[in-house]
């Protein structure tokens, strides 16, 4: 029975092995390709470049709101700032790489945990698309567009790269215990997306983002 017990150990041992090797496409119509060595390059919001203002419109937990989001990469995190057409301040995050967030302020009505934490899941793989370690890269065999999968602390982030931008042009992250994200960015410039909608989290949030030209 010991033997047998063992024997059994070591195969369950080796099939675990087996299948963590094996590297399968992710949709049909996907094969295996190299990881990109600039894999970082595909994302937007980058440290390197200055301050992004985009006309907001956001539905969250039933609430309507409008006005102006400020995102400000700050090295390696992003600084996201909303207000309203008014002026008044809703609320002031701050995101780093790894997928944390912190509340720097958020108005009285909204400061609850389940709503602060919906807008940090949300807004989180829009300000970092690809994640801390790029793991698979596969091809589209019909559209030859390069496909990224990697992960972070809120769950496997799966993006599709833009042929004209260069840029992630589809992000859809998900986890085994949280509802999926999917964002998608507007672009024919490498330098800033002109629209993003971020959608899911079983419809609790959804964002419109139409950039403005500040110059």
């Amino acid at each position: 029975m010991r033997k047998y017990l063992l024997k059994n150990s070591a195969f369950n041992f080796l099939l675990i092995i087996a299948m963590g090797s094996c590297s399968f496409p992710l949709y049909k119509g996907m094969e295996p390709a190299p990881l990109p060595d600039n894999a970082g390059s595909f994302a937007w919001f980058r440290a390197d470049t200055g301050r992004y203002l985009f006309r907001a419109d956001i539905s969250i937990y039933g609430n309507e709101l409008s006005g102006l989001l400020f995102i400000k990469p700050v090295d390696e995190s992003r600084r996201v700032l909303f207000i309203t057409e008014t002026g008044i301040k809703i609320f002031d995050m701050e995101f780093t790489r790894e997928g944390k967030s912190g509340v720097v302020y958020v108005a009285g009505y909204m400061n609850r945990k389940p709503v602060t934490k919906t807008i940090g899941k949300a807004l989180s793989p829009m300000l970092f698309n690809i994640g801390p370690e790029a793991v698979e890269a596969y091809k589209d065999k019909s559209s030859g567009k390069t496909i990224i999968s990697s992960a972070d602390r809120n769950g496997k982030k799966i993006c599709s790269i833009g042929d004209l931008s260069g840029k992630v042009e589809e992000l859809v992250q998900d986890k085994v215990i949280s509802p999926e994200v999917r964002i998608r960015f507007y672009s024919a410039s490498p330098v800033r997306p002109d629209s993003v909608l971020v959608s899911g989290l079983h419809n609790r949030l959804n964002i419109h983002l139409t950039a403005i030209n500040e110059n």
